[in-house]
């Protein structure tokens, strides 16, 4: 038992040889926040799509057209604003695998966690960090090219 000493020092207790940092309540109930708002967010934009597809729809129909080219934009015009979320995503990732290599410590100094995590330090940190920014560029890069797939989709529908 001896072994196990515990001390704190500003939310980080040492326990052994590990360092972990605790958890925040406050950032557990802002995570959920976020995640509601945005549940809100993606419901209100399906409820403001229907009216206009059905619309649409209504107007291919009466020029002659298939109403599968309304949907069609209606979902490719969904899967635009999708791969805007995940770019969005990737640099929040990139940024943080960055920081986090720079470091050379996980969780980094100055974000606050939701749940208690073990501090990585050294070449398994940087390791960490670069392994997350290579992640966060590949979800760059996909974003960009469903983006570029839209953009020649939306091209195709309107010609």
């Amino acid at each position: 038992m001896a072994d196990r000493v515990s001390r704190s020092v500003e939310h980080q207790t040492i326990v052994g040889d590990s360092e972990i940092t605790a958890a925040e309540a406050r950032e557990g109930r802002r995570a959920v926040a976020l995640v509601l708002v945005g549940a809100v967010a993606v419901l209100w934009v399906v409820c403001w799509f229907a009216p206009w597809v059905r619309l649409e729809a209504e107007l291919a129909i009466s020029a002659g057209r298939s109403p599968a080219s309304a949907a069609c934009t209606a979902v490719l015009l969904g899967l635009g604003l999708l791969s805007s979320a995940v770019a969005a995503f990737g640099i929040h990732v990139f940024r943080f695998g960055r920081s986090v290599a720079a470091a050379k410590r996980f969780p980094p100094p100055a974000p606050t966690v939701v749940r208690e995590t073990r501090v990585l330090t050294g070449a398994a940190a940087e390791t960490l960090g670069r392994v997350q920014a290579c992640l966060g560029a590949t979800l760059i890069v996909l974003a960009a090219i469903l983006l570029a797939l839209v953009a020649y989709g939306l091209v195709e529908l309107s010609a």
